[in-house]
């Protein structure tokens, strides 16, 4: 099974303003594009699609191994900051994930108005529905 790390651009600069990972890179784009938590990314997406406008996602390197792919995305992460990216990246992002072996346990982390978990997980399903369109 391949893992993929991928990068969030800004249509209308050509800014990278997110790095991520994922096994399945079409699903997570749809979530990106769909979530409603109420985060600096969602006012930038929901800023884009005001202009009838998305993301451009781009595959950056596509792994083997789960542990590499999220060492490089953290790596990536990192340089790319360093570099001047305004990216929309926390810190917490992984330690959310219960599966992860690389973090410890989860971190309940509650946004304005909603449980994050159940938001992201409402809206994993939804790009599910959305990518069997493709």
């Amino acid at each position: 099974m391949s893992w993929y790390v991928y990068l969030l651009i800004d249509p209308r600069d050509g800014e990278i303003r997110y790095v991520g990972g994922s096994k399945s890179p079409k699903t997570r784009y749809q979530v990106h594009v769909t979530e409603s938590v109420n985060t600096p990314k969602f006012k930038w997406v929901q800023e884009l699609r005001a202009r009838r406008m998305k993301p451009i996602m781009e595959i950056l390197i596509e792994y083997q191994d789960e542990k590499e792919m999220v060492e490089d995305e953290i790596a990536w992460v990192r340089r790319l900051r360093a570099a001047g990216c305004p990216l929309f990246n926390h810190n917490r992002r992984r330690a959310l994930s219960t599966r992860h072996p690389l973090w410890g346990p989860v971190r309940r982390e509650q946004y304005p108005g909603q449980n994050y978990f159940w938001a992201h997980n409402a809206n994993i399903k939804r790009a599910e529905r959305n990518a069997r369109k493709f």
